[in-house]
């Protein structure tokens, strides 16, 4: 069944769907970012759920480039992420 509208999330939504878990997922192409662009306002969001303790995980079905090559990419847009980052 498609979504036919969405509801924005307002301040009490965002941190009782934040509270309730420890790690999320962010596809990257198209998602945090586009070519070589962050997606704006991404990298605050995700280094902000870093900060707060939220285990931060980016996964990909581009298979083109290895992971030290996806981690040196994040970090020059501005996320706070490392190849040995676990979260």
């Amino acid at each position: 069944m498609a979504v036919s509208k969405c509801t924005r999330l307002n301040g009490p939504l965002i941190k009782q769907m934040l509270d309730s878990v420890d790690s999320v997922l962010f596809d990257c192409d198209g998602v945090i970012w586009r070519g070589d662009q962050a997606i704006p306002g991404a990298p605050d969001v995700i280094n902000l759920l870093k900060k707060n303790g939220k285990k931060v995980f980016f996964v990909t079905n581009n298979s083109t480039k290895t992971r030290k090559m996806y981690a040196d990419k994040l970090a020059l847009m501005g996320f706070n992420a490392a190849l040995q980052d676990e979260g």
